[in-house]
């Protein structure tokens, strides 16, 4: 036992290794639209810094109702159901009220679309219809499938596009939406059907919003820089003090 006394008091007086630091956890919700699950499922568990729990919604109205037992960082919408309650709504706005972050992707761009305090709360409008909006007339958004173009991080600076490189991706593209003056682009596409913002950030409330345009299959999905954005996304989302200037301040 004396022999081995100076070789523990040598273990003892070594560095201790810091304690990773608690995973985000992230509300992930789908519904509303197809999608391929077990690829976007695959995408979710390789998140590095994210615990993510993914729930299917059938019924968008009631998306909501349980927010008060809430235990999640960030809300995570890949969902396009149109239908939420006034409690929902309500419940809603609470979480952003409180902090909780909001991550918004691809075809979630187009959920609530009849509610106008969505279009604020994730910066942009994309409209299933024809639309007078403030006294102009909108068309109906347009969508196309399989289309290859090119992603530029638009501020390198940025936490959510540490590490990002320009990248191609193989994935829908969306254009004819309308964005809000003081979104906070990091991300711009270039393509024959695409307008230039494709990813930014801002606040509601107090809560950090992040939405990202593509996001449509498996392709993007197992794409590394694709990955490395949202998982950025939703730590910066969880982050409460994260706060970004709008553009003109």
């Amino acid at each position: 036992m004396n022999r081995l006394f100076p070789v523990i008091l040598a273990f003892a007086l070594l560095p201790l290794p810091a304690f990773a630091e608690s995973p985000v956890k992230a509300l992930v919700i789908t519904g509303g639209h197809g999608f391929e699950a077990e690829p976007f499922d695959t995408m979710l568990k390789a998140l590095p810094g994210v615990q993510s729990t993914h729930v299917d919604i059938q019924d968008d109205g009631k998306i909501f109702e349980d927010a008060p037992n809430w235990s999640y960082d960030v809300i995570v919408l890949y969902n396009m159901g149109q239908q939420i309650s006034d409690k929902s709504k309500k419940n809603f706005l609470a979480l952003l009220d409180k902090g909780v972050g909001l991550v918004v992707m691809h075809h979630a761009i187009a959920a609530f679309n009849e509610w106008p305090e969505y279009w604020k709360i994730i910066g942009t409008h994309y409209y299933l219809k024809n639309f007078m909006e403030k006294g102009k007339e909108h068309a109906q958004s347009t969508w196309k499938e399989g289309v290859d173009y090119t992603l530029t991080p638009a501020d390198k600076d940025h936490p959510i596009m540490k590490g990002v490189a320009q990248f191609t991706v193989h994935d829908e593209t969306y254009a004819g939406f309308t964005t809000e003056p003081d979104n906070h682009v990091v991300l711009n596409a270039s393509g024959p059907t695409t307008q230039p913002d494709y990813a930014w950030c801002r606040t509601y409330k107090n809560a950090n919003v992040f939405y990202i345009m593509p996001g449509h299959g498996p392709t993007i999905f197992a794409n590394e820089n694709y990955r490395k954005v949202v998982d950025q996304a939703i730590l910066w989302a969880a982050k409460p003090t994260a706060k970004e200037t709008p553009k003109g301040k």
